[in-house]
């Protein structure tokens, strides 16, 4: 996107969680120079990550 000195940017974000999995979040922003006709949509998921290794969460065995 190319914007010169006084232009205006207009749009929107909008965050929900995922349908699938409620801990990821599904974020999409839509935004365009005012006056132009042409609109732009990004959309981007954040996921959680789950651990790499047992010495992150610590197994305990025996009960305890």
């Amino acid at each position: 996107m190319t914007v010169s000195t006084g232009d205006k940017i207009v749009g929107s974000l909008t965050c929900a969680p995922n349908a699938r999995n409620n801990r990821d979040l599904d974020i999409s922003i839509t935004y365009k120079v005012e006056g132009d006709e042409t609109e732009s949509k990004m959309d981007y998921k954040m996921c959680v990550n789950p651990p790499l290794s047992t010495f992150d969460h610590p197994v305990r065995f025996g009960g305890r």
